[in-house]
């Protein structure tokens, strides 16, 4: 089903505590880069090359969208609350509830009836590694597994791929004025 599946197990917990994400709707917007995500629910069924002839289409859904880095992915994680560490196991509800808490901001693309409770799969470039590399976190049902797809693990796809259960991360600047805490 997934390609290089990784299960996550995890030494050291990173969690951003100035970061707040609010829900526009299809949107969120990260108050600690000042992005707006897209929902990766909007994208599934699209492949990058798709997607990034519609960016410059100012009739399409996607205009003015772009490919989010993948340092502003896994930033975008940890600010959810999620770990960015191989094969994290083990009954903690503080990551179960910041999987939950992403994927209703995200989208649940990976809940298709198959034994994943929730999560989040998308595409995002592969900076140095090249292609594109699968990112996201899901909890197994019934168990106290968390995994996530995140370097060196990924599962790593041609531009041309798309799938209905991975979609695509897509950033922009935020248009919607926020006052950043002072610290």
């Amino acid at each position: 089903m997934f390609k290089n599946t990784l299960i996550l197990v995890g030494a050291t917990l990173t969690f951003s505590v100035n970061a707040e994400i609010i829900d526009l709707g299809n949107i969120s917007l990260d108050t600690s880069s000042g992005l707006e995500w897209l929902d990766l629910t909007a994208t599934t069924g699209y492949s990058i090359d798709q997607l990034t002839i519609l960016f410059d289409d100012s009739n399409s859904y996607f205009y003015g969208w772009s490919l989010a880095t993948l340092e502003d992915t896994q930033q975008f994680m940890v600010n959810f609350g999620i770990p960015l560490a191989y094969k994290f196991t083990g009954g903690s509800t503080v990551i179960d509830q910041a999987i939950k808490n992403a994927s209703m901001h995200l989208g649940d693309t990976v809940n298709l009836g198959y034994y994943y409770e929730n999560g989040f799969l998308g595409l995002v470039e592969g900076g140095q590694f090249g292609g594109f590399l699968t990112i996201g976190a899901y909890s197994l049902t019934g168990l106290l597994t968390y995994g996530i797809e995140t370097l060196p693990y990924s599962a790593e796809y041609a531009s041309s791929h798309s799938s209905p259960w991975i979609g695509v991360y897509l950033n922009r600047s935020s248009e919607v004025p926020f006052t950043a805490p002072a610290w």
